[in-house]
């Protein structure tokens, strides 16, 4: 199990459809991830839609590139730098050419 797990351990089918996303729930559990985020990168920046991005990786469980430029209308290379990120904090392993990466956590 990955140290996502216990944020990620939700059924898909009780995903939440992204006009829900007030909800105070997805609120904490963004909080979580962002307190967690900001000790993995400690004085280093991370891009803004990357609690965002792990949310959608982990729910398709689809370690793409392509996805994250789909799901946030953002070009090759800022997807790219959201996946980079992602493999440092163990979301996703590492880069498999043109395959999509293995996801290291469960949705």
């Amino acid at each position: 199990m990955g140290i996502f797990s216990k944020w990620f351990s939700m059924d898909k089918s009780n995903v939440p459809e992204k006009e829900t996303k007030n909800d105070s729930s997805i609120n904490n559990h963004n909080e979580a991830i962002l307190r967690f985020l900001n000790q993995i990168f400690e004085n280093e920046e991370y891009d803004p839609l990357l609690p965002e991005a792990i949310q959608e990786i982990v729910c398709y469980q689809l370690g793409s590139t392509s996805l994250i430029q789909r799901s946030f209308a953002i070009g090759f290379n800022q997807a790219e730098k959201l996946m980079e990120q992602m493999e440092k904090v163990g979301i996703v392993g590492e880069a498999r050419g043109d395959q999509p990466r293995e996801i290291l956590v469960n949705g």
